[in-house]
């Protein structure tokens, strides 16, 4: 596990978008965070009692 990810507040999930990152890219992985911060659900990450964007809504 990288460095920076172990130290991370989150470090499972910022190693999961790590990953994500190579298999899908930089850009398309900003997107999706930016558009999650932004109110769209797009991405949602909870861990260690922290979360961060917006949760899918439950049907």
């Amino acid at each position: 596990m990288d460095m920076s990810v172990r130290k991370h507040p989150m470090p499972e999930i910022a190693a999961f978008v790590a990953e994500l990152r190579c298999a899908f890219g930089d850009a398309t992985m900003d997107e999706a965070v930016a558009r999650g911060r932004a109110g769209e659900p797009t991405f949602f990450a909870s861990e260690n009692g922290q979360w961060w964007a917006l949760r899918l809504p439950v049907q």
